[in-house]
């Protein structure tokens, strides 16, 4: 995907990302597991320059002031808790990895997706921050 424009990017990882929250939303919510943890994860690096943090209300619920999101984290976030998923599903641990899923999907990871498909979004249809990419125009 290296070779791809941004603006390519952009639209592929606002599919990709809806089509994960989707799934995700699929999990059964009740699995009878084992204890598991997995540890050393590593997340990649995401290189996202000028469009990496936006600015958003944390709870929309609550009257607050905006916080900065950063995609690059909220990549990186999902990233872990699914990677970790797939550790306990290779491992042989299948209703491990379903309940890990679910539970940081609902708790951690799903909220990153939110917030990342919302901005993501703003820049797919170009009401957003420039996304040229382009180091020169920084």
């Amino acid at each position: 995907m290296a070779n791809v424009a941004p603006e390519q990017r952009v639209s592929e990882a606002v599919r990709l990302l809806s089509d994960l929250i989707s799934s995700a939303t699929e999990l059964p919510r009740h699995v009878d597991v084992t204890d598991a943890e997995v540890e050393g994860v590593k997340a990649p690096k995401f290189d996202l320059d000028a469009v990496d943090f936006y600015y958003e209300v944390f709870d929309p619920f609550i009257r607050d002031e905006l916080v900065v999101g950063s995609l690059s984290d909220d990549l990186g976030d999902i990233y872990e808790d699914l990677r970790e998923g797939i550790d306990l599903l290779d491992s042989g641990h299948a209703c491990d990895a379903i309940w890990h899923w679910r539970f940081h999907y609902d708790n951690h990871w799903g909220d990153h997706a939110v917030d990342a498909l919302r901005a993501l979004h703003r820049l797919d249809t170009g009401r957003g921050q420039d996304i040229s990419m382009d180091p020169k125009n920084k």
